[in-house]
């Protein structure tokens, strides 16, 4: 091959790998849109609706809601006075949030704090809590024996943003919820018994010698602490409490958060776990927020990937045509 030729082969492939990366350079400015989302106006209301339309309309359930936290234009949020003295920190994902619903639900019992709003579904199932602060909201209800079908339906603790954003860009200030439930049919009054187990569980720490050496874990029904035992090594953190009314709804909580320490009260049928973590408290996000991955942040390198490698392979046809 001509000398000439090489210095044309080699100029056309500078001038293609030059294309290619001018290209690469739109393909992020473009991407940069995605990011964009509005922020929360602070001065508008939001409304809060639930629907227990899951399966059969049921009509008389109460559900309440309370305030745990406020929200700022940014959509952070931030613990209210109240709230923020149970040792808590704010999730990282949609597991987290259901774990703290349901870590809320026992404090909010055993400590009889007040709802703000209350909602009782009509006979198509829908309950209206009317207007609410921006901010995020625990919702809760008791166990309802509906006369219809004499099933008892038992709604999970969950938590609801006011206003919600489901794309990460825009926000919905009239929310609409669908609380998951579990549903118990009819069975004839025979006294049952049931039992609730404990267990304490640690995380996040550098230097398990300085973890403490017990805790205190209670369990309430009805808003009354029936019961508070010592968990520690001796029991091997974890307790049961036997020969308890069947009928009852109970919670477990950890009387006091070692200093240091957030915990987290997760449920698995009739067993409570205490998760005490030690460490720097994960960044505060909330639920479908904009700051979650979202569909342009999971994309963009789609294309710059693609082009570079088109011209990877560019390069290496010109180079072979000169070879």
């Amino acid at each position: 091959m001509t000398n000439s030729k090489r210095e044309f082969n080699r100029g056309l492939s500078r001038k293609i790998v030059v294309a290619v990366l001018v290209a690469i350079m739109f393909l992020l400015i473009a991407a940069q849109p995605t990011y964009a989302y509005e922020k929360i106006d602070v001065d508008r209301t939001v409304t809060l609706s639930v629907e227990f339309t899951n399966g059969p309309k049921v009509s008389g359930m109460e559900f309440r809601v309370y305030k745990v936290a406020s929200v700022d234009e940014n959509g952070k949020f931030t613990f209210t006075e109240a709230i923020a003295s149970y040792g808590l920190s704010m999730p990282v994902d949609q597991a987290g949030y259901r774990a703290l619903a349901e870590t809320l639900a026992g404090y909010v019992a055993r400590d009889g704090i007040s709802s703000v709003a209350t909602a009782i579904t009509d006979g198509d199932g829908k309950g209206y809590f009317g207007e609410l602060e921006q901010g995020l909201y625990l919702v809760l209800s008791d166990k309802y024996l509906n006369p219809n079908d004499g099933m008892t339906y038992i709604a999970s603790p969950s938590l609801v943003a006011l206003p919600t954003s489901t794309d990460g860009i825009t926000w919905n200030y009239n929310v609409t919820i669908s609380p998951k439930y579990t549903s118990i049919p009819p069975v004839p009054s025979t006294g049952e018994k049931t039992e609730i187990n404990v267990i304490k569980v640690w995380s996040g720490e550098a230097d398990k010698e300085t973890r403490p050496t017990y805790v205190y874990a209670e369990l309430v029904c009805d808003g009354v602490v029936l019961d508070t035992v010592t968990l520690n090594s001796g029991n091997n953190w974890r307790y049961t409490w036997k020969e308890l009314d069947a009928s009852k709804t109970y919670t477990v909580t950890e009387k006091e958060v070692p200093a240091g320490y957030t915990v987290t009260v997760t449920r698995d049928g009739n067993t409570f776990t205490l998760n005490n973590y030690k460490g720097d408290v994960p960044p505060t996000t909330p639920p479908n927020s904009p700051k979650l991955p979202q569909t342009g942040q999971l994309w963009w390198p789609v294309p710059v990937l693609v082009a570079l490698g088109l011209t990877l392979f560019i390069m290496g046809r010109v180079r072979k045509q000169s070879e």
